[in-house]
């Protein structure tokens, strides 16, 4: 008897060395999120249920709310963390964003950038739509449905994004010799910014169309020019980027026309997971 338990006993440490030896390797994602708007909200949705497909991943997101400096104290808290990958989508491109993800680069840990640029190439990759393109397309867009020497109102997201910049310099191209008046102010991304810098504005009847750079600001300025005077909301066109809350937008005729900016949450996170593993991925 004392022989049988014996044997049972060193079978169940035998058993239990084994599960030791080939339980997976557990990895931790950081990810640093910039905003916390509806289409990074979605992305996240497409993160969390990538991620869910391998139970040895763990994700560990923050949200910087458009703070840069949070954003940075915040992927300093990431690495700390001991995280093996880090995902960044930058709030600006500046030199304190830049400087945190190349010293995570730097130690060994992947790092993916991810929608809107840093001032390096210390990264693993770069993931992001064609800013420049959707800029353009947009362009293309008013052109065949302005008239010549119609004033346009631009209101940017965050100057110093990458996005922004692409995005106005995508436009800005496709509309020469149009002979547009171009107004542009920057609303930072945010709804509430646009809407008082729409509202400092106050008049509205030489405004021919509002581009925004993401349909949250542009239908901000069509509610405020629709408080103003309906005649004039009525009158303006009305564009936006994202093609998520801006779907509704259009259906319900606040806006115009929405431009698709595909979330690609999950992509993303396929992409991590090959690096996480050693697999090549493109810069």
């Amino acid at each position: 008897m004392k022989l049988r338990l014996a044997i049972l006993g060193i079978l169940l440490l035998c058993c239990s060395c084994a599960e030791t030896e080939h339980k997976p390797a557990q990895y931790k994602i950081g990810v640093s999120q910039c905003a916390n708007d509806m289409w990074r909200q979605i992305t996240m949705i497409q993160m969390e249920a990538e991620v869910t497909k391998h139970p040895d991943i763990t994700l560990i997101s923050k949200i910087a709310y458009n703070n840069t400096q949070e954003q940075v104290k915040q992927i300093r808290e990431l690495i700390d963390e001991g995280v093996n990958l880090l995902i960044v989508s930058p709030n600006e491109q500046i030199e304190s964003i830049t400087e945190i993800t190349a010293e995570a680069y730097r130690k060994g840990i992947p790092t993916v950038i991810w929608d809107r640029k840093i001032d390096s190439d210390e990264y693993s990759t770069f993931i992001s739509a064609d800013n420049y393109e959707i800029g353009t397309a947009v362009g293309r867009y008013i052109s065949a449905n302005l008239a010549p020497g119609s004033t346009i109102l631009e209101i940017s997201g965050l100057e110093s994004s990458s996005p922004a910049r692409e995005r106005h310099q995508g436009f800005i191209d496709a509309i020469q010799g149009k002979g547009y008046i171009v107004r542009s102010i920057d609303g930072n991304w945010i709804p509430d910014v646009a809407r008082a810098r729409v509202e400092d504005i106050g008049l509205f009847e030489d405004i021919d169309l509002v581009f925004g750079h993401n349909d949250d600001m542009t239908i901000a300025a069509y509610e405020v020019i629709s408080k103003y005077s309906q005649e004039d909301a009525d009158r303006i066109k009305f564009i936006g980027i994202d093609a998520i809350v801006g779907i509704d937008a259009v259906i319900d005729g606040r806006l115009d026309a929405s431009f698709l900016y595909p979330p690609g949450g999950d992509f993303v996170v396929k992409t991590a997971i090959k690096l996480l593993k050693g697999e090549q991925v493109e810069k």
